[in-house]
């Protein structure tokens, strides 16, 4: 089965529920994984989607839709199969690229390297910050981020009353946002002295991706490689708790650098 994962930013949840569906389903090939806003009809239909995976409500003329947890819990699961047993499997047309897309993907992997410098010359680390409340943290790294604090954290607002992704195990939060307080890609860790109690949550770290709201989809796509390894590596989350922070650059830096020669075989 063909299926597009989405999420309202496309740098966060959504990469971290196919990173979850690649491990539960050996039947579904992940054509994509997009903003909801960038749907279109016409893209669905071209590349033959049988079915929509989505962290956030959306409808859909051309394909059905499933709205499921980015974290992907077994009800999600049980839907899931649900619905692929009401789906009929249809035959997909082979694709042979041609010149036009050989200087797309050139363009692409020009873009992605743009992003991955971008990322790297913006990684803000810092380990011991000593916040003891959700709104001062937060306020932090709006501040850290923008000179315009008050819209991005507005924005991180915003995307945390759609729901709040919280690794409770680990202590983790991850916080993250579309924004025009900023003009290019950022990602943060925070680590706190002390526990931040957020309505029934609890963490003293904080891993944070910011896009601009007009950014090219390769860029989304180097962010979403950050957060989807939060899923895919096993350790990931303990090591934010505990790598140094030159240990933590090196971190995200190999992840990238995997990306980077993955787009490049």
């Amino acid at each position: 089965y063909n299926v597009v994962v989405t999420c309202i930013s496309g740098i966060g949840t959504s990469k971290m529920l196919a990173e979850r569906l690649k491990k539960e389903f050996d039947n579904l090939n992940i054509v994509e994984v997009f903003s909801s806003t960038n749907l279109k009809d016409e893209w669905l239909k071209r590349n033959e989607i049988d079915l929509i995976l989505s962290t956030v409500y959306f409808d859909s003329n051309e394909v059905p839709v499933l709205m499921v947890n980015p974290l992907l819990m077994d009800t999600d699961i049980k839907k899931i199969k649900q619905k692929l047993s009401t789906l009929t499997i249809v035959k997909k047309k082979k694709t042979i690229e041609t010149e036009q897309d050989f200087y797309n993907r050139l363009t692409s992997v020009k873009d992605y390297s743009s992003a991955i410098i971008e990322i790297l010359d913006h990684l803000i680390i810092e380990t011991n910050l000593k916040f003891k409340t959700y709104n001062d943290l937060v306020g932090y790294i709006s501040g850290t981020f923008s000179q315009n604090p008050e819209t991005l954290l507005e924005d991180f607002e915003r995307r945390e009353e759609i729901g709040k992704i919280v690794f409770e195990k680990e202590l983790v939060s991850f916080l993250h946002a579309r924004s025009d307080a900023v003009n290019e890609l950022h990602v943060g860790i925070f680590r706190n002295k002390y526990m931040i109690h957020d309505d029934t949550h609890k963490y003293d770290t904080v891993l944070v991706l910011v896009a601009p709201i007009k950014v090219s989809k390769s860029k989304l796509e180097v962010m979403g490689e950050i957060s989807g390894r939060v899923i895919s590596e096993e350790n990931f989350l303990h090591e934010l708790r505990n790598l140094s922070e030159s240990g933590l650059y090196k971190r995200i830096q190999k992840f990238l650098q995997q990306f980077f020669n993955k787009i490049n075989m």
